[in-house]
Parts: C-alpha cells; structure tokens; sequence
C-alpha cells in the first residue's frame, strides 16, 4: 500500500472567479517548499464540512479565498492541526510580510 501524500495546505476558493488570484497563492506557498492544492468545492457543499474533510486527511491549514480577499488583497487561514501552530506561523509570516493579522476562534485573516 503506498502512503497518501499529505498536503500542507489546502486553498479553498468558494468561486471561479478567483482562480489567478489562488494559484498566486499556490506558487507562493510552493517557492517556500509547502505541499499546496487549490480546491473548487461544490458551493452546495457546507464550508464547515469541506474544512472537517481537509482536516480529517491530516492537512495542518487551509486558506479561504473568496471574492471580498480578492479585492483586499487578503486570506482567511483555518488551523487546521493545532499542535503545528508554531510552523503555521512561521510560514505566514514568509507570506505575508508587511501583513497585518485579525484573529478569532480558528480562523486568521491575513490582510497585506
């Protein structure tokens, strides 16, 4: 049996629309070395059940794109794997920096 290979990150953009804006992401995440894949789920699928899908898999985050991140030039990580937040960290840092970050729960919103 071969192992799954696991990703890093998951992009999950909610729309089409963001394409261009989401494999910029996704190349940015790569030059870093990340193990990155950008998803188009069903927009009648629950984002609560994509993001448990993701996590389930072992992936350690997820990025939300949706249109408004597009026009502020910003994502929304979800921690997905709690105990690698220190690695979660680091790397978002090496995105984002010059970034200014709102946090709840979860879920960080990354504005640059």
């Amino acid at each position: 049996m071969i192992p799954m290979k696991i990703n890093d990150c998951e992009i999950v953009c909610v729309s089409r629309n963001q394409r261009q804006f989401a494999e910029r992401i996704e190349q940015r995440l790569k030059v870093i070395g990340m193990k990155v894949d950008v998803l188009f789920p069903n927009p009648k699928v629950d984002l609560n059940k994509i993001m448990g899908n993701i996590a389930s898999r072992g992936v350690m985050f997820a990025l939300l794109i949706t249109p408004l991140n597009e026009d502020h030039n910003s994502v929304t990580l979800n921690v997905l794997q709690v105990s690698n937040f220190k690695f979660v960290s680091f790397h978002v840092y090496i995105l984002t920096s010059k970034s200014y970050f709102r946090a709840s729960s979860k879920s960080i919103v990354i504005c640059h």
